[in-house]
């Protein structure tokens, strides 16, 4: 019996072009000479990404598919899949976990499907792994990918099985003054601004893709999203002085790992209902996204600020900010990043 595992969906963050498929690979490995478990994998690539710098904000893989088993000693109880990730051509101990989840099954044979959570190869590997820093030059880069899948029996004895395949993100510098063109359905974007905090803990990335050419804002946020073990409770906030900055925030929007999304107009109280605010929200796996959707026009100016708030199991509060001055917090006065709309 076997079954397939497949990066089945691509999500377009940016402007690419190209798309090709890579080729599957198979492997079935057994826990004892009796019982089979099996798996393939095939990677799609993730396109090439075409900007101004030759820059890579996300490059997004999606996992879900089918495994299998036949011919156990005890019946099935759990069946743990893990994606792995490295360097193509790197030898295989360098395999790092990327995501993983486990799944209750029952039998002595049967088949069942999964999802696995989308993950984030920059996480992983940098931006700047997979980037072109040379201007007009195209840079293609390999990750292998591996599935693993191990089924545990009532017995209490284990059996695998793995298959690897490679997958290819392409990064194109483009020369000064070309028109950029293209869609495709890859999963590796850009951005035109990021601005980090001093400790690295916070960045903004902004594009300007949002309705109209409004900007859009993506936090990034790894040590606050998701919760990190140890830690009761992180929350995180985007300060947003907009459509015209004055130098004061008119609008902060929170995520928090306990009570989701909420917002706050300078001088009221914390809301949970969007619909009454020029913003669009949505979580990602290390932060959230904020669209401003209100009028605007080009030539605007608007400021940006953010701040982390981490409580550990012992009440002991960490905090660190993204300012203008790279010291005190967003809502001092003046202390908001001041960008403009292209």
């Amino acid at each position: 019996m076997k079954s397939n595992i497949e990066l089945d969906r691509r999500k377009v963050l940016g402007t690419v072009g190209g798309l090709a498929l890579a080729g599957s690979g198979l492997a079935a490995f057994t826990g004892s000479a009796a019982a089979q478990v099996s798996t393939s994998f095939t990677a799609n690539n993730a396109g090439t990404v075409t900007t101004a710098d030759g820059s890579i904000q996300q490059v997004l893989v999606d996992t879900s598919g089918t495994f299998s088993w036949s011919g156990l000693d005890s019946a099935a109880k759990t069946g743990m899949v893990t994606l792995e990730a490295k360097k193509k051509g790197s030898h295989p101990n360098n395999y790092s976990q990327v995501t993983s989840k486990s799944y209750s099954i029952n039998g002595l044979e049967g088949e069942r499907s999964f999802s696995l959570d989308q993950v984030d190869l920059t996480e992983t590997f940098g931006d700047d792994h997979f980037e072109s820093d040379a201007d007009g030059e195209k840079k293609t880069t390999g990750i292998d990918l591996r599935i693993s899948v191990t089924i545990t029996t009532t017995g209490g004895s284990a059996h695998d099985a793995n298959a690897a395949d490679t997958m290819y993100v392409g990064a194109d510098n483009e020369a000064a003054d070309a028109n950029i063109n293209g869609e495709s359905d890859a999963s590796a974007s850009s951005y035109d601004q990021k601005y980090t905090s001093g400790d690295g803990q916070i960045s903004v990335e902004v594009d300007y893709e949002g309705p109209d050419g409004n900007p859009r804002l993506n936090v990034v946020t790894p040590n606050a999203f998701p919760k990190p073990s140890g830690y009761t409770e992180t929350h995180v906030e985007l300060f947003l002085d907009a459509p015209s900055a004055d130098g004061t925030w008119d609008i902060q929007v929170r995520r928090d790992s306990e009570e989701g999304f909420s917002y706050q107009v300078n001088g009221g109280s914390w809301k949970t209902d969007f619909s009454n605010v020029p913003l669009s929200v949505s979580a990602t796996q290390n932060g959230f996204v904020v669209v401003y959707t209100g009028s605007a026009s080009s030539g605007d100016t608007y400021g940006l600020g953010a701040h982390q708030t981490t409580v550990d199991q012992d009440a002991d509060t960490s905090v660190t900010s993204l300012t203008k001055t790279g010291s005190g917090r967003p809502w001092d006065d003046n202390n908001l990043i001041e960008d403009q709309l292209p």
